[in-house]
């Protein structure tokens, strides 16, 4: 054996012998890390299902009152009446939705990480609205005209928040996720 063999040997009977953790960490580190989450399997759970088939609907009854009111209130009372109520709901529409747009943010920032609070809020706007467009009287059509806005950006602001929270659905899938989840919204609905 030359010196420079010798040393080594010495050296290596001299070291202390791995420890059984040592040994563990490197066969943990090989482990293959977990598959990312498939968009399918995001999508067709059943809290994205009902939230699709939520919006669906709320989406489906929007469309329907935009494009049928002045018609229909038209056909419930005389022109004076309907004009007014036609134009409450145009300028209403949009004022109610700016107004409520802090209001829904307030709430979904206070109630985050409690989805069934701002969405039972959210339905039961919506659900107040549908109630009041049921009737034939002017005060309940007042009341939905003055409603719509509001109901519909809490609405759409819940989903939107709901969507975007990352222990329902991963950062890598939440664009992809918003955008199917609005496609079938969208084919649902318009």
């Amino acid at each position: 054996l030359n010196a420079a063999e010798a040393a080594r040997l010495s050296a290596a009977a001299l070291a202390p012998a791995p420890a059984p953790a040592a040994e563990a960490a490197p066969a943990a580190a090989k482990r293959p890390p977990p598959p990312p989450p498939r968009l399918s399997d995001q999508m067709l759970r059943a809290d994205s299902l009902l939230l699709m088939a939520t919006m669906s609907i709320a989406n489906l009854k929007a469309t329907y009152y935009i494009v049928s009111v002045s018609e229909e209130l038209r056909a419930l009372f005389p022109s004076s009446t309907a004009a007014q109520l036609d134009t409450v709901f145009n300028v209403a529409f949009p004022l109610g939705a700016l107004i409520t747009s802090p209001l829904a943010s307030m709430l979904l920032k206070r109630y985050r990480k409690q989805p069934h609070v701002y969405m039972s809020v959210a339905l039961l706007a919506q659900h107040c609205f549908g109630l009041c467009t049921l009737f034939t009287h002017a005060l309940p059509q007042l009341l939905g005209a003055l409603l719509f806005g509001p109901a519909r950006t809490l609405l759409w602001s819940s989903y939107f928040h709901y969507l975007a929270q990352p222990r329902r659905y991963p950062r890598a899938l939440a664009g992809r996720t918003l955008g199917y989840c609005n496609l079938v919204i969208a084919i649902a609905s318009d």
